[in-house]
C-alpha cells in the first residue's frame, strides 16, 4: 500500500495530494484550505495540475517538451509556498484536535 501510494506521488497533481492525507493522516480533502484572495479552491488545485503536468513534460521528454519562462517558474514556486502553507496549517489544526497540541505556534495566517 505505502509502495502504491509513494507511486502516486511521482505526479503530485491535487487529487493524489488529496488522498495521500487522507489516508496517511485522515484529513479529508485537505484542499479544502486552498484558497486566498483571488484564488478559490478550484482555481488552486487546476493551477497545481496545470504546472505539475508541465513539470512532467519538461522532465520526461526533454529537449522535445513544452519550454518554459522565468515567470512561470517563479509563478509555480510562489503557488507551491502558498498551498503548502494552508495545507501545514490544517495538518497542525488537525493534530491539535486529537493530542490537544499544536504542532507549531498558531498565529494569524498570512492571506495572500
Amino acid at each position: 500500500m505505502a509502495e502504491e501510494r509513494n507511486r502516486k506521488l511521482n505526479t503530485p497533481k491535487a487529487e493524489n495530494i488529496i488522498d495521500l492525507f487522507t489516508i496517511a493522516l485522515g484529513i479529508p480533502n485537505v484542499s479544502l484550505r486552498w484558497y486566498w484572495k483571488k484564488m478559490s479552491v478550484a482555481q488552486a488545485k487546476a493551477k497545481l495540475d496545470k504546472y505539475v503536468s508541465l513539470r512532467g513534460a519538461i522532465a520526461h521528454r526533454g529537449n522535445s517538451a513544452k519550454s518554459c519562462t522565468r515567470a512561470q517558474v517563479r509563478d509555480y514556486f510562489a503557488h507551491v509556498k502558498r498551498v503548502v502553507a494552508m495545507t501545514g496549517g490544517t495538518v497542525n489544526s488537525h493534530v491539535a484536535s486529537i493530542t490537544g497540541r499544536y504542532l507549531w505556534d498558531v498565529v494569524t495566517p498570512v492571506r495572500w
